[in-house]
């Protein structure tokens, strides 16, 4: 019987993983989105596939970015995954109706709510490097002195 448990058993995955599975799926179901597409109306949903990417890659880099983006990651961007796969596939489906930009303003702010979670993770890195380095002087102020 202890076989059956181990097979059975469920892995934990790292709040990391977890994250970074979210943003993967979401990233994927921008690309599917994209590709459903003409390219003309493709181009949004590649640059939010881009952007969850970057911000996967981020998150991998400053995993405590997690617990503040944690809204966006686990919520928001599925969401917003979904919406895009799911306007896509009824856009696609009547080829016949233009797409305007007013149609994808939506998917637009999409882009800059992911463009403005890549930037908090750059800028909380780039703080943290300019606290070491404070760190650092203050310690070969204390060499010299």
């Amino acid at each position: 019987m202890n076989w059956f448990f181990r097979v059975f058993r469920k892995t934990n995955l790292s709040r990391l993983e977890r994250a970074q599975n979210r943003i993967d799926r979401g990233a994927e179901q921008f690309r599917q989105a994209a590709e459903a597409l003409p390219a003309a109306q493709a181009r949004v949903f590649w640059d939010l596939a881009a952007a969850s990417t970057n911000l996967r890659n981020e998150i991998a880099r400053t995993p405590d970015m997690i617990t503040p983006l944690r809204k966006i990651i686990f919520f928001y961007l599925p969401k917003m995954a979904e919406l895009s796969l799911r306007w896509a596939r009824l856009s696609a489906q009547d080829p016949f109706t233009e797409v305007g930009a007013a149609d994808q303003q939506e998917f637009d702010s999409y882009l800059s709510i992911l463009e403005n979670a890549l930037s908090v993770c750059k800028m909380r890195r780039h703080d943290e490097l300019e606290r070491v380095m404070a760190a650092f002087q203050t310690q070969l102020r204390r060499l010299d002195g």
